[in-house]
């Protein structure tokens, strides 16, 4: 039913992503799909690395242990961005087009005031990609 899964990982939220990575990596094994992690960032420090090739090794090292402990097709995607919060969508978007994806499971954290102002990368990816759509809490 699925080929291609993508799942976009926050490096520096990893206990709110435990869950969706369950779930993707889950549906990649029962599907026999591939599962492409997606990390976007720039070159600035952030709470998950301090330089791009930190960020990159620690995505690496994720990616890996999936592919070891679940017997998964999983590639890591490092994806560079001037300004990561504003860009993410529009990135996504792109990556899910290009690589021909037919699933994305995302984290999601629990709804409030922010999300009046700002709509959160999730609601936004499931409201305007022509794929199905995860959203994990």
């Amino acid at each position: 039913m699925f080929h291609k899964i993508l799942i976009p990982l926050d490096l520096s939220d990893s206990e709110a992503q435990t869950k969706a990575l369950s779930v993707a990596t889950e549906m990649a094994r029962t599907h026999n799909a591939e599962l492409h992690a997606v990390s976007i960032g720039s070159n600035l420090p952030d709470p998950a690395a301090r330089t791009e090739s930190e960020r990159t090794a620690t995505l690496n090292a994720l990616v890996s242990d999936l592919r070891t402990q679940h017997n998964i097709d999983a590639t890591a995607h490092e994806i560079h961005s001037v300004d990561p919060g504003a860009e993410m969508d529009s990135l996504l978007m792109q990556f899910i087009e290009e690589c021909q994806i037919d699933l994305v499971v995302m984290s999601s954290h629990e709804p409030g005031l922010m999300e009046y102002i700002f709509p959160a990368h999730g609601s936004y990816i499931a409201s305007h990609a022509k794929i199905s759509v995860f959203v994990v809490r």
